[in-house]
């Protein structure tokens, strides 16, 4: 999912992540780096500890939005409802009603 969110935005992502326990939760370590193409550079291996390092071409960014320009097609005219506050009466928008789960 984020070597995705990567390729959406045409960002390089560096992706830190903790190996080990801590009481019942562990960590799976694995730590990446990947490009806008979603190639994942180098990554950590699953139960050490690592130092990451990889060459970016920061050129690749401008490549792959000239190929891919997702955000000359965003519409944040349309985004306004995401960000208006809740109505209290029709909490799930026009058109929508609660039901006996979902009040």
């Amino acid at each position: 999912m984020i070597v995705a969110n990567g390729i959406n935005s045409g960002l390089f992502m560096v992706v830190p992540n903790r190996t080990g326990n801590e009481g019942t939760v562990t960590f799976y370590g694995s730590s990446f780096i990947s490009d806008p193409y979603g190639r994942v550079l180098v990554q950590a291996p699953r139960d050490e500890e690592a130092v990451l390092v990889a060459d970016l071409d920061l050129d690749q960014r401008r490549d792959w939005l000239e190929l891919f320009p997702f955000l000359l097609t965003r519409r944040p005219d349309s985004y306004a409802a995401l960000t208006a506050p809740v109505d209290a009466d029709r909490p799930y928008g026009a058109g929508h009603q609660g039901t006996a789960v979902v009040k």
